[in-house]
């Protein structure tokens, strides 16, 4: 075996280990972006769906049936109406039977197929979790579970859209971190190829292989360049994500406002209302990205919070300075309600994490970072100790 064809080999092994690489890396960030989109997605559909259980759930505490309930038609008509988005929601028995189904009325009375009932049995065995989504074909399904007056689960919301609405999103963004990658993938060829091409790898005094010089050349600018096409791919994917975010944020406050607005509209009051930090922890539940929800009048003074623990100890919740400074705040949004009542004046605020994005970057990196080093160091392991077990059993320079 000749220095030259040596040097070929080498080289050629360096460029698959690229190639590899950031193939896997690519496949990799797409994967997690999809995910996050999915998770966004389902999120607007959980939010307008918990509401929708909410109305249902006080019914049952009046000893209404789950199967016999007249007003689930008008419910699921309004759910419907404000989710354009959903091919069809369904109110479902903890045994799998539909009991009203909107606009497919013709699915009434009969029982899912015993792959979306795994998913359904899941969710009705008393788990804490109040929302499960799965993929059956191409189409999403988000159970909400329903509960009675005693707690127990009796059935669930399910709220069924195509996979096209999440692809929709995902195209051209595919396309785009496609695109880096074959631009990053061949800019990293050539200098990978021109650095190892005029790097001397063989010891001038023994003639064998100097296996760190050419492993470290490797891992360095096959590193660099999976961390070129990551830090790519999250600046490409950050817009993307925080548009999904802020809809739902937005939508968050305008249900809330919704609702209390059909409420006021009724003559009662904030006073007359129980559990409301119960209703409003069920928007946090249902929007991870969503760290608090809280009602304030228009002095600054909290009514309720889905978090009160997270306003104690303020010294500044009895006048507006609070109110004005938090309005300069991107992570919360404040949407003035309609007044009770009693006539008083509040405001919603929704509070987004404050660290939500950089979590999703942390997950993105260590993955990406986990990822490089097993693939380049698998392919280094393997390739390469098949070439230098080959070269020092047949080559050695004098």
């Amino acid at each position: 075996m000749t220095p030259d064809r040596i040097k070929t080999a080498l080289v050629w092994a360096a460029l698959l280990i690229l190639f590899l690489v950031l193939a896997f890396g690519s496949l990799f960030n797409i994967d997690t972006f999809r995910k996050y989109i999915v998770e966004t997605h389902v999120s607007s559909f959980a939010l307008n769906g918990v509401d929708a259980v909410r109305k249902i759930e006080i019914s049952l505490t009046y000893g209404k049936k789950l199967e016999t309930y007249s007003g689930l038609s008008k419910l699921l008509q309004e759910l419907n109406s404000i989710t354009p988005l959903a091919s069809n929601v369904q109110v479902v028995l903890k045994d799998g039977r539909i009991v009203q189904s909107i606009p497919q009325g013709s699915a009434v009375n009969r029982r899912l197929s015993e792959k979306q009932l795994r998913p359904l049995a899941l969710l009705m065995a008393g788990s804490k979790k109040r929302s499960l989504t799965v993929l059956d074909g191409h189409t999403y399904n988000v159970f909400l579970s329903i509960r009675d007056s005693t707690n127990a689960n009796v059935g669930a919301v399910r709220i069924q859209f195509d996979e096209s609405v999440i692809t929709h999103y995902l195209d051209s963004l595919t396309r785009t971190l496609v695109a880096q990658t074959i631009f990053i993938g061949c800019f990293a060829a050539v200098i990978l190829y021109w650095v190892m091409s005029r790097l001397e790898f063989f010891d001038p005094k023994t003639g064998r292989l100097n296996n760190g010089r050419l492993q470290f050349s490797i891992f360095a600018i096959v590193g660099l360049a999976q961390i070129v096409l990551v830090v790519g791919a999250i600046m490409e994917f950050r817009p993307v994500y925080e548009r999904s975010v802020n809809r739902n944020h937005e939508l968050t406050v305008d249900i809330i406002k919704r609702d209390l607005a059909g409420v006021f509209a009724k003559g009662l009051s904030y006073s007359d209302l129980g559990n409301v930090d119960t209703w409003l922890g069920s928007f946090t539940t249902s929007m991870p990205e969503l760290d608090r929800v809280a009602l304030v009048k228009s002095d600054g003074t909290i009514i309720t919070s889905s978090n009160p623990e997270a306003f104690q100890g303020s010294s500044t919740l009895d006048n507006t300075t609070w109110l004005r400074a938090l309005a300069q705040d991107e992570r919360v949004i404040q949407l003035d309600l309609d007044a009770d009542a009693d006539g008083t004046n509040s405001i919603v605020l929704a509070f987004l994490e404050k660290n939500y994005w950089m979590e999703k970057v942390s997950v993105i990196l260590s993955g990406s970072t986990f990822l490089l080093l097993t693939t380049i160091l698998f392919f280094l392991e393997v390739v390469l100790s098949v070439l230098f077990n080959a070269i020092s059993r047949n080559w050695r320079f004098q």
